[in-house]
C-alpha cells in the first residue's frame, strides 16, 4: 500500500494526454506506459538487492555512501541535499496544489494544498500508526478508482454503453512520431508518474522484518500499479476521440468520465477523487523524505543535528517533518502561478535520475569491489544496466532541443540548473563533511546488530 500510494498520485489521471501528444499514436503512448512500468521494475529489482544488504533509513543516501566509500560520503551528501531542497519537497508542492484545484492553477487552489500539507504534517507528527492506516485506506481506494477506469474502458470496447469505442488496429500507430525528443519529454512524464517504486527504502528499518518483507511489498505494489496504469490507459483511448484526448492535457479523466458517465461525474464528483488520490500520494512522500532528512541529520549532514535527528516523545521525526512541511510550503507559495512554477517542477525530475542511475552502477560496482557481501536478494545484472542505460538516456537528451518548444524559458534551462545546484552543494559539502575525519554513525551499528542475524541467515 505505501508503494502504491505513493506512485499513484494525479498523473495517471492527467499525463496519459501529454504523452500521446509527444508521441502521437496511442500505440506508441500505451508501449511508453509498458517501458516505464519495465524500466521501473529494474529499479526496484536493484533498490531491493540494496535494502536486504543495508536495511537503514535514507535509501540512496546509505547505497551511494556503502558504494563509494573513497567519495567521502560526495554523493551521499548531494543526493541528500538534492532529495530534500527540491527532488520530494517540490513534488509534494506540486501533486498537493491538485488536492485544491484540479483544473486550474491559482491562490485559492494553492491556500488548501498549504492547508492540506500542514495537516499532513501534523498527522504524522502525532501518531505514525494513524498516518499509516490512512494511508492505505487511500491506496485501496486508488486501486478501485483505477479499477473503475479499467472496467469502463473493457464495457466501452465491448459496446455496453451508448459511447462508441473509437480504438482499432487499424490507427493504433497512425501519427508515431519520428522525433527522439519528443520520446525524451514523454518518458520524462512517464517516470513521473511512476516516481516512488524506492519510496519504502526511506523508512525500511520500520518494517518489522525488511529482507522477507521489501521484495515482496516492492515488486507486489508495482506489479499492481503498472498493470493498472497500461489498462487506464487502454481505456481512455477506448472511449475518447484522439482530437478530444489532445485537447483535454491535463483533464484527461474528466473528459473520459463526463463522456461516459456525464458532465456531473467528470466536474464535480471526480475532482474530488483526484483529491484525494493526490492527499493520499503527498502523505507517503512526506514520510519517505521525513526518514532521509532523519537519516541525513544523524549522519552530519545538515545543521541542528539535535533537533533533526532526533525523535519526539511520540516516536516520530517530527523536526524532520516541520523542516520537509517549511521547504515544500516555499516552493509551492513563492514561484508565480504559470510556466515559472511548472518551469520549477521539471527541475526535481533530472537530479531525481541522476542519482537512480548512480546509485546502479554502485550496486555493480559493490558486486566487484565486495562479492562476499551477504545478498540476501540479488538482481541480474541485466535489469541494471537497462536501467543505467535509460538514466543515462534521461540525462543526455533534455540538453537537445526539442521540435516543439513554445515556453519563453530556454528548453535547457531545467537540467541546467540542476547540474549547477549540484555542483554548487560540493563546497557545502567539504565544510560539513569532506574536511572532517570519517567517522560510522552510531546508527549504523544498532541496525546491524537488530537485524544483523536475519541478513546473515536469509
Amino acid at each position: 500500500m505505501n508503494i502504491v500510494g505513493t506512485i499513484v498520485g494525479s498523473g495517471i489521471f492527467s499525463l496519459p494526454a501529454l504523452v500521446f501528444s509527444h508521441v502521437g499514436s496511442p500505440g506508441m503512448a500505451i508501449i511508453l506506459w509498458i517501458l516505464g512500468g519495465v524500466v521501473s521494475f529494474a529499479g526496484t529489482l536493484g533498490y531491493n538487492e540494496f535494502g536486504c544488504m543495508f536495511p537503514i533509513n535514507g535509501g540512496e543516501k546509505e547505497y551511494l555512501e556503502q558504494s563509494f566509500k573513497k567519495s567521502k560520503k560526495l554523493f551521499s551528501f548531494l543526493f541528500c541535499m538534492s532529495l530534500i531542497i527540491f527532488i520530494r519537497s517540490s513534488f509534494c508542492a506540486a501533486i498537493s496544489t491538485n488536492i485544491g484545484n484540479y483544473d486550474h492553477f491559482d491562490w485559492l487552489a494553492r491556500a488548501i494544498a498549504a492547508a492540506a500539507l500542514i495537516l499532513i504534517t501534523v498527522t504524522q507528527m502525532v501518531s505514525t500508526k494513524w498516518t499509516i492506516r490512512i494511508q492505505d485506506g487511500l491506496s485501496v481506494f486508488k486501486i478501485l478508482l483505477l479499477g473503475l477506469v479499467v472496467v469502463t474502458g473493457f464495457v466501452v470496447l465491448g459496446g455496453g454503453t451508448s459511447v462508441k469505442p473509437v480504438l482499432n488496429a487499424s490507427t493504433l500507430f497512425a501519427g508515431t512520431s519520428k522525433d527522439p525528443t519528443d520520446y525524451t519529454w514523454a518518458l520524462f512524464k512517464v517516470f513521473a508518474a511512476y516516481d516512488g517504486w524506492n519510496n519504502l527504502n526511506y523508512s525500511i528499518e520500520e518494517l518489522k522484518d525488511p529482507v522477507r518483507i521489501l521484495p515482496k511489498a516492492t515488486t507486489i505494489g508495482l506489479g499492481i500499479v503498472v498493470v493498472l496504469y497500461v489498462l487506464s490507459n487502454l481505456a481512455y483511448f477506448a472511449a475518447l476521440p484522439l482530437e478530444k484526448l489532445l485537447a483535454s492535457q491535463q483533464v484527461v479523466s474528466a473528459e473520459f468520465f463526463a463522456m461516459v458517465y456525464g458532465v456531473s461525474f467528470g466536474q464535480r464528483v471526480l475532482p474530488i477523487f483526484i483529491a484525494l488520490s493526490a492527499y493520499g500520494s503527498v502523505s507517503c512522500m512526506a514520510f519517505g523524505a521525513s526518514r532521509v532528512i532523519l537519516a541525513s541529520a544523524q549522519e552530519g549532514f545538515l545543521p541542528f543535528g539535535s533537533y533533526l535527528g532526533s525523535v519526539s516523545r511520540l516516536n516520530t521525526p517530527a523536526w524532520a517533518l516541520l523542516l520537509n512541511l517549511v521547504i515544500s510550503l516555499t516552493l509551492m507559495l513563492a514561484p508565480p502561478p504559470g510556466e515559472a512554477y511548472n518551469f520549477l517542477i521539471d527541475m526535481t525530475g533530472y537530479p531525481a535520475w541522476i542519482f537512480y542511475g548512480l546509485s546502479m552502477v554502485g550496486l555493480i560496482y559493490l558486486r566487484k569491489k565486495e562479492p562476499n557481501l551477504t545478498r540476501p536478494f540479488r538482481t541480474s545484472i541485466i535489469f541494471s544496466v537497462l536501467f543505467i542505460l535509460v538514466s543515462v538516456f534521461l540525462m543526455v537528451f533534455p540538453f537537445l532541443p526539442p521540435s516543439n518548444h513554445t515556453g519563453t524559458i530556454p528548453y535547457y534551462m531545467s537540467p541546467l540548473l540542476s547540474v549547477v545546484f549540484i555542483v554548487l552543494c560540493v563546497p557545502v559539502w567539504w565544510y560539513r563533511v569532506g574536511r572532517h575525519a570519517e567517522e560510522e554513525p552510531v546508527r549504523h551499528h544498532v541496525v546491524e546488530e537488530e537485524y544483523g542475524t536475519k541478513i546473515t541467515h536469509a
